[in-house]
């Protein structure tokens, strides 16, 4: 089975009884449950996962007919193994088949888990709208619900209609379907962040915004996460992260000790005393670099630009404004150290304060950002943040594919479709 500890905790929820071979009066639950497991495809999902060989229509007949008293111990397979495979489609569903975070022995354990599979089929698995109850199950976000529109037009209407369908296109629909779970949000204010497109989605109900980006480069790419903005800074402060510190602007500076002048920079040792640089104070940064910090501070020429928004996460990568505007003219924006540049992004910050009805915040913020002066703007709801990697997508009803920039999509497909090989045939249902 694929959750057994989960099965297992469904049947003492129900007192050890049976649930779907009860009785034919229970018939309808169970013919809604498989009619699901036909249904597969258009999820992103493949129906060899959901044991097929004990989990269909003859078994169920079997199961079913209150006569065949000696085929018990096929009852009793049809029984258990149906709910692992209506389990495993509420998982996959919710959580996806790969979730990083929540994978599979993290929910068997049932411990520090939003969503408990078992717990919600004990109370629809008598409902003959089951079906419908585990499809719900899916992210709501209309980034998910679009693709995944999209597929069951691909998987029913089109194949019935005797239209070529490419296998590799529903497979790559799936994948990315598969990431978008990961990490779903209810909320309906939220940004999501697409590296393959450079593009940013400030969603506010049925409205939506698009910022061009530019992301991490391949050799420091930006992780994909979720994560809730609390505050927005303005003229901030940026704390030059380590690796950017050592590696570029020391040897720059060996060449030209007026190099953290010039660009606004302090130097500070762990005691945060103010290092006053010349030669020997250079020597003794490049002998112990890990007992200095760099800080840039705010102006024209500060890497974080006018404003950063600013979520906790444990990669340390900011989402922020830039003064260099003209790579946002780029086709191919995966330029950075990781952090995430968004073009027009005091207009951006100015829609969050707004959506937030933070008006003590909006009367100053014009003025903060026209002054250059540092101010913080705590938001009273968090806004959902998450970064993701869509190599596919829906725009204007139609299919957009964006370059693979991190080369992911090979090793999710070997995962999802082991032996996988490209082909372009006529998917028969």
């Amino acid at each position: 089975m694929n959750y057994p500890a989960s099965v297992q905790r469904f049947y003492q929820g129900k007192g050890m009884k049976s649930n779907w071979i009860n009785s034919n009066a229970n018939i309808a639950a169970t013919a809604s449950a498989m009619l699901i497991l036909d249904c597969v495809r258009q999820f992103g999902l493949e129906r060899k996962n959901y044991h097929p060989d004990i989990v269909n229509y003859e078994m169920m007949q079997e199961a079913m007919n209150s006569n065949l008293s000696a085929n018990m111990g096929k009852k009793i397979d049809f029984e258990i193994f149906l709910t692992d495979a209506m389990i495993s489609m509420a998982n996959h569903l919710h959580y996806g088949r790969f979730n990083p975070i929540f994978n599979r022995e993290k929910i068997e354990s049932g411990n520090s888990i939003p969503f408990r599979a078992e717990e919600f089929l004990l109370k629809v698995a008598m409902d003959n709208q089951l079906m419908y109850a585990i499809s719900a199950l899916q992210p709501k976000m209309s980034q998910y619900r679009n693709l995944q529109e999209y597929l069951r037009l691909m998987t029913g209407q089109y194949t019935c209609d005797s239209y070529e369908v490419s296998e590799q296109q529903v497979r790559k629909i799936a994948i990315n379907l598969e990431r978008l779970r990961w990490n779903a949000t209810d909320s309906a204010r939220y940004l999501m962040i697409n590296i393959p497109s450079f593009q940013l989605e400030y969603v506010d109900g049925d409205s939506t915004t698009i910022y061009r980006l530019v992301v991490g480069k391949p050799s420091s790419p930006t992780p994909l996460l979720q994560g809730l903005i609390t505050q927005i800074e303005t003229a901030p402060d940026w704390l030059i992260p380590q690796n950017i510190f050592i590696n570029e602007l020391l040897p720059q500076a060996e060449k030209d000790p007026l190099f953290f002048v010039k660009n606004h920079m302090a130097v500070y040792d762990t005691k945060g005393k103010l290092l006053l640089i010349n030669p020997k104070t250079l020597r003794d940064i490049r002998n112990n670099p890990q007992d200095f910090r760099a800080k840039q501070s705010s102006g024209c020429d500060n890497a974080l630009g006018n404003v950063v928004f600013r979520f906790n996460n444990r990669y340390g990568v900011y989402l922020h404004d830039t003064p260099l505007k003209q790579y946002f003219a780029r086709k191919k924006r995966a330029l950075s150290h990781g952090c995430i540049r968004v073009e027009f992004a005091v207009e951006l910050a100015r829609k969050i304060l707004v959506a937030d009805e933070n008006v003590a915040a909006l009367k100053s913020f014009d003025i903060t950002i026209t002054n250059g002066k540092n101010q913080r703007y705590p938001l009273s709801s968090a806004l959902p943040i998450i970064i993701s990697y869509q190599t596919i997508a829906v725009r204007d009803g139609l299919l957009v594919d964006y370059h693979d920039t991190y080369q992911l999509d090979s090793q999710l497909m070997a995962k999802m479709y082991p032996l996988n090989k490209s082909t372009t045939v006529l998917i028969k249902k």
